[in-house]
């Protein structure tokens, strides 16, 4: 029971779990997850059998109220063919189509016709070999600008179609098995395998980055309008009604994950009695399965008197908020390692919404406001602040935000050692004329005029 627990509140996500939150709904995106995370049939029912009857306990002892949920669920899973629980899902299947976008990018022939129809139909949401076939160049009315590389890319004045396929010369039924052909040449170049059937492998390789990318079963299936009719993670659910301005957020998220997908800022929350060692120590075991996160743990330095000595330690500036840098589609795969000890934060409070992603520009004002930055911060460019001895400076962030005063010399502390940094030695003025000596990154510091300077001594004065 403690197991099952468990893992349906990692699938929650943290924050506030009460009985009311066993709904059709949230018991079917669990079990649709725990089917896309490789628990098997068997192993699902048996979780959600445990956790009914942790849940009856409290039926019993009249603090929930009665609910069906879980028998119906049950009965839903019991009832998917074996059939589709033969083939072992693909971990990977991102990354190549990832690799598959950056191969012959803009090239020409055959080999790039292929890519070109396999990206089309995958980034319009799954399209199929009929679609695909009959696209005509003026169809797509999006914004997205890998689609629309591909649209100029084709696009002729006197051609009907977008794609070059011969279509006044095959039968729709010559037409499907030369884009399977096509399609298969594509996606073998990067170990992809073709659906069953194979006018759902874009729909397929499109759901798959989107529950990738942490959106919920059910807001997937409302996205694509269709449901794979192979896999049984889509067989649970039931799609929900989404917004057109719903549908184009996770469209541009999809394609986002598969074209672009950079790395960038999230945040994770520490669950109770979790310190950061204990996570940083989990995410070393977890290595050689996972892409390990740039991690961002700012902590302030704070000494305390214990009898004659003052004994220094770190202390979290918000203590259980960790910041990570990462792929979206790495974000997923992090949290089935790490997330009995922590969770993410998302767009909005449904279990199905996508994981947050902060702003560079704020992650920047966080770290300049509170002075901590990670190694690989940059404000300014390599080589734009050149200083001498004397020069006059204005801190622009931490304890000392706002004071200004002279530069003296560039440090190294913790030489030869792993946190080994560098910074700068400053004189800073008081308004009794006294000087006292600060060390600060070199990222809160910018050089100013000797007239602003001399504006700011009289202003003390």
């Amino acid at each position: 029971m403690r197991q099952a627990f468990s893992a349906f509140d990692r699938f929650w996500g943290g924050g506030a779990l009460g009985f009311g939150d066993f709904t059709q709904e949230a018991i079917l995106e669990w079990s649709c997850r725990m089917l896309y995370e490789g628990y098997t049939q068997k192993t699902s029912v048996y979780y959600l059998r445990n956790l009914s009857a942790l849940y009856g306990r409290a039926v019993k002892e009249g603090i929930a109220a009665e609910n069906d949920v879980f028998g119906r669920t049950i009965s839903k899973i019991m009832g998917l063919s074996p059939a589709m629980f033969v083939e072992k899902r693909d971990s990977s299947v991102v990354e190549k189509l990832q690799r598959l976008v950056r191969l012959n990018a803009g090239g020409s022939g055959e080999s790039a016709l292929s890519r070109d129809l396999v990206i089309f139909s995958v980034l319009n949401g799954g399209l199929r070999f009929d679609e695909l076939a009959y696209f005509k160049k003026e169809d797509y009315k999006g914004g997205d600008p890998a689609i629309i590389e591909i649209v100029d890319r084709y696009s002729k004045p006197k051609n009907k179609y977008l794609f070059p396929l011969k279509q006044s010369e095959r039968t729709p039924k010559q037409m499907r098995a030369f884009l399977k052909d096509r399609f298969s040449d594509a996606l073998s170049l990067v170990g992809i395998s073709l659906s069953n059937p194979a006018d759902d492998t874009a729909l397929e390789l499109w759901c798959a980055t989107a529950l990738r990318c942490n959106a919920g079963v059910s807001t997937v299936l409302g996205c694509a309008g269709r449901r794979p009719i192979s896999d049984p993670v889509f067989a649970l659910a039931d799609p929900r009604e989404v917004t057109a301005d719903e549908r184009g957020r996770i469209m541009a998220m999809v394609s986002h994950a598969i074209v672009d997908n950079p790395r960038e800022w999230h945040a994770m929350q520490l669950r109770p009695t979790v310190d950061y060692g204990k996570l940083t120590a989990r995410l070393k075991l977890c290595e050689k399965d996972i892409r390990i996160p740039e991690m961002y743990y700012p902590c302030e330095e704070i000494a305390k008197r214990i009898g004659r000595r003052l004994v220094y330690k770190n202390r979290p500036v918000i203590s259980g908020l960790v910041f990570f840098k990462s792929r979206m589609s790495d974000i997923s795969p992090l949290f089935r390692c790490i997330g009995d000890l922590a969770w993410c934060y998302r767009e909005g409070k449904d279990v199905g919404s996508p994981y947050a992603v902060i702003p560079q520009s704020q992650m920047r004002l966080y770290q300049t406001t509170i002075g901590i930055f990670t190694p690989r911060t940059e404000i300014f460019p390599v080589g734009a602040i050149t200083l001498e001895k004397g020069d006059r400076v204005e801190v622009i962030g931490g304890s000392f935000l706002g004071r200004m005063g002279k530069f003296g010399t560039v440090l190294t502390k913790n030489k030869g050692t792993e946190a080994a940094r560098t910074v700068y030695r400053l004189l800073l003025p008081d308004n009794n004329g006294i000087e006292w000596v600060v060390d600060t990154d070199p990222c809160l510091v910018r050089k100013i005029t000797d007239e602003r300077y001399r504006s700011f001594i009289n202003e003390l004065n």
